[in-house]
């Protein structure tokens, strides 16, 4: 199959591109200049596989939780494409494209993504199966859940481009030395966003052309239009 790949869901834009057995891939850590780097991203990945959109066969986005903007633009782009060649569209959760590469760990990994605020995006796998629901949550919150569900000596791998934020929490703790941290954070997930995007389709189909991202809040134009709208009451 031929099949694009958008990731806009962390400050890593991840674009990727599958040709047959061929993989073709643009990543770019420049800030959350999605909107600026998607298209040419996307024309880079084209020529480099000598191919047109219209040979695609399916396009596969990110579908949160995440940048609030930077979903909207993967998503927009995404959309873009498959109302111009006709593809079909598949949207994958960002935890579970994150949390694929450790599916054979022994152990529980979380995926976390910076949700502002002093709270972070994540959820709890165990043997490459979601255990938990995703969440917006504290680092006492996200302990907290993680105690519910961990059996006996489990190791633990925290993943994710902002896994960092739990380091200090982690070593503070008098079981830290369960506790391990991707060395490869900054490793692009195109191709688990592909490979998880071609098992939904095949179990499932595509998604509909209305299907908006995964937000776990609010964000903070839509808190800031109700508080004003609230004053005004």
């Amino acid at each position: 199959m031929n099949i694009l790949g958008i990731d806009g869901s962390t400050r890593i834009l991840s674009l990727t591109l599958q040709r047959g057995e061929e993989y073709f891939q643009y990543n770019a850590d420049r800030g959350f200049r999605h909107s600026e780097l998607v298209m040419p991203g996307v024309d880079y990945l084209f020529r480099e596989a000598d191919m047109k959109p219209a040979d695609l066969d399916l396009v596969c986005t990110s579908l949160g939780p995440g940048s609030f903007t930077g979903l909207r633009v993967g998503m927009a782009t995404a959309k873009g494409i498959c109302a111009g060649t006709g593809s079909p569209l598949v949207a994958v959760p960002t935890l579970d494209i994150l949390a694929r590469p450790f599916c054979l760990f022994d152990g529980i990994v979380i995926p976390v993504i910076d949700a502002r605020k002093q709270r972070v995006f994540a959820a709890l796998y165990r043997g490459g199966e979601r255990i938990t629901d995703y969440g917006d949550l504290t680092g006492e919150e996200l302990f907290s859940l993680l105690e519910e569900k961990w059996a006996g000596e489990e190791p633990v791998i925290i993943t994710g481009p902002d896994s960092p934020l739990l380091r200090e929490a982690t070593e503070n703790r008098p079981d830290r030395g369960r506790f391990r941290f991707d060395r490869e954070i900054r490793h692009s997930g195109g191709l688990d966003l592909i490979a998880l995007g071609s098992e939904l389709f095949r179990k499932r189909g595509a998604d509909g052309m209305d299907t908006g991202p995964l937000y776990l809040r609010k964000s903070e134009a839509e808190i800031s239009l109700e508080e004003r709208q609230g004053r005004k009451d």
